[in-house]
């Protein structure tokens, strides 16, 4: 073999890699971002995962996809019946085969290339074509048998679940009634099925109400991990119109919960965070308010375990109501398997925005919450996860908890006017009243997340001078801390003591006592 045709075989070698490998993925990618920077309200559909495609888009990087985007309108009619099983099988094993003869067929070029080097005047170099195509094709057998696993999963999961549905509706099913029994019956009260289309799914309304929102659940379940896994903007619009019955009530809902957790400066205009604008202002928020709403969501939510099981969840692959099509949704926080004791994330991105992220760690006994917005744009959206990690590491070595509250402050009196104390009548500047507050308890605690040069600033908010009446347990102050302006904690200040307010029925109530007292003396 000549030098010019080893060079025409080594050019046909690689324009072959580019057309097989590189530029399908470059086209995958483009449709990728025009995905990405879609502002329409549903946005690109639920990312469906055909039985054998595996086609997937995120913010992360995943395996190379076989396919592209797949509409509503395009979604596969493949149902996981035992017939279409069977041919999908069948369809596996004939690929495997190929695969075979086709990674055969290249370990011997390979050799035959060697054995030819020793004898002929060119270079064993050559034997690498043949052996980087071996490589390919065992790579992309490896990553099909996986995906094969996967898909039996999924389909075995299916199946049970399915089985489990025949049961429950087997064991709701009514008995059968008598001829004069069936009579009777009005037509209204029938079990007959009633179809309501709700956001793209199909809910089927039964005479088993258990079964019916068990449905129901498992709708609203998948959307969760939805739109929390793979930031699928309809799903959030979906939810949205559940809960809220229409977008723009949600939106206030969720400003109005905003609003109670402490975010000052947060408006909702979209459940997806998608660019808006209405009647309050744009869609915004900040990096402070976003990491209140992830403190609320991981600690005091009533779901917060449900919240952190979503978003430690790393794969989540579910069926439509109709069995036919398969969804495989994949979570992108990478600081899960990054860094130890990371337990929740969020991952978000805009044309305006940027890469942002929201996540949190617990380790060492600390509790410590990162957000980053505009962290890179298009292509540098793993940006995030080193910046995310030096802060959290730098949160690790310079915070520790100091419990900040002053159990030595003494509260003292306050000056009351007009008041009884002691069933006697007192003057301006002698009847006081004793204090009390939560903070002093002995028992109780303020530990805060500080490094060794903050110091807590504590303020007292008492009137020099207060009015009977005066009822036990009433608040007349509080006693605050704070640091660099942002407020720690608020403890109020009360009366420990009732001091009654002097009035006429008083006086006359102590000049008939002393007239009383005087007269049996």
């Amino acid at each position: 073999m000549g030098y010019e045709s080893l060079s025409t075989v080594v050019v046909l070698v690689i324009l072959m890699v580019i057309a097989v490998g590189w530029l399908p993925r470059r086209t995958v990618n483009s449709m990728k971002k025009v995905a990405e920077h879609r502002q329409d309200r549903y946005s690109s559909s639920l990312h469906l995962v055909d039985a054998d495609s595996g086609t997937r888009f995120s913010d992360e990087h995943t395996p190379q996809p076989k396919g592209a985007i797949m509409q509503r309108a395009q979604t596969s009619t493949t149902t996981p019946t035992t017939a279409k099983v069977a041919h999908i099988r069948e369809l596996r094993r004939a690929a495997v085969r190929r695969r075979r003869i086709l990674a055969l067929s290249l370990l011997l070029i390979t050799v035959l290339v060697l054995v030819l080097s020793m004898v002929l005047p060119f270079s064993a170099l050559f034997a690498l074509i043949p052996g980087v195509l071996l490589a390919v094709v065992l790579a992309l057998g490896v990553r099909a048998s996986s995906q094969a696993r996967r898909w039996e999963h999924a389909l075995a999961e299916a199946r049970r679940r399915e089985r489990l549905a025949k049961r429950a509706g087997a064991s709701a099913r009514p008995r059968a009634k008598s001829p004069s029994q069936a009579k009777s019956t009005s037509p209204d009260k029938s079990a007959a099925k009633a179809i309501a289309d709700t956001a793209d799914d199909q809910v089927t309304a039964t005479a088993n109400p258990s079964a019916e929102t068990e449905v129901k659940t498992d709708v609203m379940e998948r959307r969760e991990y939805s739109l929390m896994l793979e930031s699928h903007n309809d799903a959030a619009v979906m939810i949205a119109e559940t809960i809220g019955g229409s977008v723009e009530e949600f939106a206030s809902l969720m400003n109005e919960k905003a609003a109670a957790i402490g975010c000052t400066d947060t408006h909702f205009v979209t459940p997806n965070g998608l660019d808006a604008s209405d009647a309050g202002g744009d869609h915004h928020t900040t990096a402070a308010d976003l990491a209140r709403i992830m403190r609320y969501c991981i600690k005091t939510s009533p779901k917060a375990t449900e919240f952190l099981a979503v978003t430690q969840t790393r794969s989540y692959t579910f069926w439509d109501l109709e069995k036919k099509n398969m969804f495989n949704c994949c979570n992108h926080n990478a600081l899960l398997d990054q860094m130890e004791g990371a337990i929740s994330g969020k991952t978000g991105f805009t044309a305006k925005a940027g890469y942002c992220y929201t996540g949190a760690l617990e380790r060492d006994g600390k509790c410590l919450i990162v957000t980053l917005l505009a962290c890179g744009w298009p292509n540098h959206k793993n940006y995030k996860w080193a910046d995310a990690a030096k802060l959290l590491n730098y949160g690790l070595e310079s915070y520790t908890y100091r419990d900040v509250l002053d159990h030595s402050w003494k509260p003292g009196r306050i000056e009351v006017t007009d008041g009884v104390y002691d069933g006697l009548l007192q003057t301006k500047s002698s009847a006081s009243l004793t204090l009390v507050s939560p903070a002093l308890d002995p028992a109780r605690s303020l530990p805060v997340l500080l490094k060794e040069t903050e110091i807590p600033k504590k303020d007292i908010f008492l009137p020099e001078l207060i009015e009977a009446p005066v009822k036990k347990g009433e608040k007349v102050g509080s006693m605050t801390y704070s640091i660099d302006g942002i407020l720690l904690a608020e403890y109020p200040v009360y009366a420990a003591e009732t001091i009654e307010k002097i009035d006429y029925g008083w006086c006359m109530e102590q000049v008939a006592e002393r007239l009383f007292c005087h007269a049996s003396v």
